[in-house]
């Protein structure tokens, strides 16, 4: 009899798999998230007047925007998180909600950033010049073909 019923190999693999997925995905969030802090900074030095930093140029009003979207991430994927745990009848661990508070920050500002850098890369389309449309030719006159006749065995011998 096998001793193979016993084998749990494809569980640890799969778990292997799980853990670095949970890995990855809680690195990126912390880099969003210090991202978002540094973006955050830098809106506050341009809150009242423009920041230049090489050729990219935050207004004030772009930099009043970005932290406003945050506040309002900050403030909507806790209410979202709110309304699904009275909808499917749940509770959050007390320690999610730090997370969904940053990460709600994190999305509302660096969507903002998004959203702000999208409508000066796409605010003007260019326009194209006008094509001058000019009136229709006249028809010039069309010759008749001659009429269709069928061949004959005697074509080759006329020069036809």
């Amino acid at each position: 009899m096998s001793s193979r019923d016993q084998d749990d190999s494809n569980g640890i693999g799969l778990a292997v798999v799980a853990g670095v997925v949970l890995f990855i995905a809680a690195l990126l969030f912390a880099l969003a998230a210090f991202f978002a802090i540094v973006v955050t900074i830098f809106c506050a030095f341009a809150w009242n007047q423009p920041l230049s930093l090489g050729k990219f140029t935050l207004k004030p009003e772009d930099a009043q925007a970005i932290v406003l979207g945050g506040f309002c991430g900050a403030m909507i994927i806790p209410m979202f998180a709110v309304f699904a745990e009275m909808l499917f009848r749940m509770e959050l661990h007390p320690d999610v909600w730090r997370f969904l508070l940053v990460g709600g920050y994190t999305l509302g500002s660096l969507g903002m950033l998004y959203v702000q850098w999208n409508q000066k890369t796409f605010a003007e389309p260019v326009s194209e010049p006008m094509m001058e449309v000019l009136p229709p030719e006249p028809m010039r006159p069309t010759v008749a073909p001659p009429p269709f006749r069928f061949a004959s065995w005697d074509d080759e011998e006329d020069g036809r």
